[in-house]
């Protein structure tokens, strides 16, 4: 069985594999431009790796947003909401937690 440290670093590589792909074509960006969009896909990053620990059991992590979307600072924050889409993802797992939380409360 893998320990737990390993599981988070295959995680972190799986979704640090995707932006790595793509920024060759961004090359052709102004260096301003192209420093905001890596700040932007770490934050994701980051977002994607502590809410699946939320939802697999472990919400402490999710405190380490908070320093995180401080650093990004508000136009990449409004930029990254805008281009994320993250409320279409987040909202039916807040739902399903939700409904199996008074489910379970419902049967006490």
């Amino acid at each position: 069985m893998r320990c737990a440290l390993s599981l988070e670093v295959d995680y972190r590589n799986q979704l640090n594999s995707v932006p790595q792909a793509h920024f060759s074509r961004l090359a052709e960006l102004a260096p301003n431009e192209f420093r905001n969009i890596i700040r932007r896909s770490e934050f994701s990053q980051e977002l994607n790796f502590r809410f699946a620990a939320f939802f697999s059991g472990n919400p402490s992590l999710i405190w380490g947003l908070i320093p995180r979307t401080l650093l990004l600072g508000p136009r990449n924050f409004i930029q990254y909401i805008r281009e994320s889409r993250i409320f279409d993802r987040l909202l039916p797992r807040l739902r399903l937690l939700f409904a199996n939380r008074s489910t379970r409360a419902s049967f006490r």
